[in-house]
């Protein structure tokens, strides 16, 4: 009667992927949990008829990388994360011309769902957004839509940065922690 695991699948039908987050509590591993948990998942998904299941690992869990090879996942891309003291570097001044920036508004989330669907249609494993999970997503704690930059040649939307202050990391560290979450 204690939830010690989960497992999340998010069937993205138009491009034939399943994405898979899940977790079990530290004192509950090595007892066959995540491989009961993930056998269901992707019995699951090829119920559904979706062909690809995938998963994100951070390159630091080696405990993950090693289960998920066992379970038959190979590796199919890397992410790097970079990071910069901006405190010791020299920014540059933005010429503003043709070329502005604004921050989101709220009950904006329409734009951003345009200029992301624009600037990654084509792309690898893309799947068009909605303006529902935009704004969802716009909304969720420590995040607001003026966390979005809006940039534009003329009047025409052409680019965007999202950022976010990840508030977990703040509490164990002095300093704030801020990530460019989506730049398109």
């Amino acid at each position: 009667g204690v939830l010690v695991g989960c497992l999340a699948v998010n069937r993205e039908f138009e491009i034939g992927r399943a994405l898979i987050t899940g977790c079990v509590h530290p004192q509950h591993r090595r007892k066959g949990i995540a491989t009961k948990l993930l056998t269901k998942g992707l019995h699951s998904i090829r119920a559904s008829g979706i062909q690809s299941a995938q998963v994100s690992v951070l390159e630091s869990n080696t405990g993950a990388k090693s289960f998920l090879k066992q379970m038959g996942f190979t590796r199919i891309r890397y992410f790097a994360e970079l990071r910069l003291d901006t405190n010791t570097i020299r920014l540059t001044d933005i010429r503003e011309d043709a070329i502005t920036s604004r921050r989101l508004e709220p009950g904006e989330a329409n734009l951003l769902t345009q200029i992301q669907n624009r600037c990654f249609a084509g792309s690898w494993s893309f799947n068009p957004n909605i303006e529902e999970e935009i704004a969802y997503r716009l909304n969720m704690q420590s995040r607001t839509p003026q966390d979005v930059i809006l940039t534009y040649e003329a009047r025409h939307l052409v680019g965007y940065c999202w950022t976010i202050i990840n508030s977990q990391e703040n509490e164990s560290r002095a300093e704030k922690i801020g990530r460019i979450h989506m730049l398109g």
